[in-house]
């Protein structure tokens, strides 16, 4: 078995450990001491500068966007790797949303009584968002750093924006609370394990013969 495919099955296990011990946890009502501490600074931060930059970040994960922004770095990353390369990352996005819609049907968490600001439906657990963010700038900044022949400077330079791109869209949604952070975790958890899935299945080794070495 590869290295890559032990990531990758490793990152999907680790991933759906933490998924699990944070759903088990839940309470049958409101959020734990954990959401209610992430809340109270939540609101600390709330002010007409801080919402003018956290709208925008949060108006990334609705439906429309996720959609358009997967289709065009799809079509970026394709042309630049190659079109045959490219196509677990929206493939990886349609069962993650497929997932987390499931899993919220399933689990059916009410929203925190505190939500403002936006507008926001369905249940809470996990959050689309934070879930959807990990699997399409998490794949996308993996496909560009073994897809290209970057220098280290400009690799490590992805993987941060890759990072700081996820951190926001999670952060967006706890600033408006419309997720209890314990929603958030999970969503990151849940798509660690599409991240991890697709990483065990999909063809990168073949992907950095094309590319040469760097």
């Amino acid at each position: 078995m590869s290295i890559q495919k032990n990531i990758g099955y490793g990152t999907a296990i680790a991933s759906g450990i933490v998924f699990l011990a944070i759903l088990f946890m839940l309470p049958d009502e409101g959020g734990t001491a954990l959401d209610q501490y992430v809340a109270a600074k939540a609101e600390e931060m709330r002010g007409e500068g801080a919402t003018a930059w956290w709208e925008p970040l949060t108006m990334l994960g609705s439906s429309a966007a996720l959609i358009a922004v997967t289709i065009l770095l799809s079509l970026v990353i394709g042309w630049l790797t190659g079109p045959r390369y490219v196509w677990p990352i929206p493939i990886s996005m349609a069962i993650a949303y497929a997932l987390n819609s499931g899993i919220k049907l399933i689990v059916d968490r009410p929203r925190p009584d505190g939500a403002w600001g936006i507008s926001v439906s369905g249940a809470s657990f996990p959050s689309g968002n934070a879930m959807l963010a990990m699997v399409l700038y998490g794949l996308c900044a993996i496909w560009i750093v073994e897809g290209l022949g970057l220098s280290r400077t400009a690799k490590w330079t992805v993987r941060v924006m890759a990072a700081i791109i996820i951190a926001a869209m999670g952060l967006s949604r706890l600033y408006f609370s419309v997720h209890y952070a314990t929603d958030i975790i999970a969503g990151y958890a849940a798509g660690g394990v599409v991240v991890g899935a697709a990483l065990a299945a999909a063809p990168l080794s073949k992907l950095r013969k094309r590319r040469g070495p760097s």
